[in-house]
């Protein structure tokens, strides 16, 4: 079994549920199949598998525009991130400050993970203790410590009722 593949796969899968099926960034220009981005760079090891960082966008919002897509429109598409969902944009600009020394990477316990993942609540994998072992992580703070989040502060930004 390959690994890597099958988690993104999950990944994928979880990430398109949690949202329900639909572009984050809905609005009259949405075209084409939902993807899912990576709002922190699938190169940052840590957080390569976490749901909380996918979003699911259609074609147009992901990769077409020119003025509001993830790969190409990117100041239009942090503009509207971090109007529509500024807690969980707050979160990802927060913990791209992350540094990793990736050992060995492994997916097998990214799958075991993400099988085992509570799609009740959105939650970090890195979270609860569910850290990757093989991945030693130094955290540098950013500028503004007072923009550290919870959980209520996402599910509020995702719509969901405080528990």
């Amino acid at each position: 079994m390959n690994y890597k593949s099958e988690a993104a796969k999950l990944w994928h899968n979880i990430v398109i549920a949690e949202w329900g099926g639909r572009c984050a960034l809905v609005s009259v220009d949405c075209n084409g199949p939902i993807e899912v981005h990576h709002l922190i760079p699938k190169g940052h090891l840590l957080f390569r598998n976490d749901p909380k960082c996918g979003i699911p966008l259609c074609a147009y919002h992901h990769r077409l525009s020119l003025t509001c897509s993830a790969h190409n429109g990117v100041s239009g598409f942090e503009a509207d991130m971090e109007y529509k969902y500024m807690n969980l944009w707050i979160w990802v600009q927060t913990n791209m400050h992350v540094i990793e020394h990736v050992i060995k990477h492994d997916y097998k316990a990214d799958c075991e993970k993400l099988l085992a993942y509570d799609s009740n609540k959105m939650y970090s994998l890195i979270d609860n203790n569910l850290r990757n072992p093989h991945i030693v992580t130094k955290y540098v703070p950013p500028d503004h410590e007072q923009y550290l989040l919870n959980q209520a502060d996402i599910d509020h930004d995702l719509g969901e009722p405080d528990e």
